[in-house]
């Protein structure tokens, strides 16, 4: 479904509990042009918060497996050095 319709959707559903409150508590509950321009603001401001979370995650994760890689990359550094040493402690032993 696509959100415009979903948009009507939701706003007929709010008219149709507004009739369902008049019947029950005699009381109004007006559905005007300007709620449902307000329902679509606040979903376009709830999307653009949560697209904002939701980079904000992405970055992290990003950072986050840079990290992993350049840690892995030391790792493998340090067992060439270590390979490296340890062949020079190995020729020291015998050499004593």
């Amino acid at each position: 479904r696509n959100l415009a319709m979903h948009m009507a959707e939701e706003h007929l559903s709010v008219a149709k509990m507004s009739q369902h409150f008049l019947e029950t508590q005699r009381r109004y509950n007006y559905v005007t042009p300007k709620s449902f321009l307000e329902l679509i603001s606040f979903f376009k401001f709830l999307l653009g918060s949560k697209q904002t979370d939701l980079q904000r995650l992405v970055d992290r994760l990003d950072v986050g497996l840079s990290t992993l890689r350049k840690t892995s990359q030391d790792v493998t550094e340090l067992q060439k050095d270590l390979k490296i040493t340890m062949e020079k402690v190995g020729e020291k032993k015998v050499a004593t």
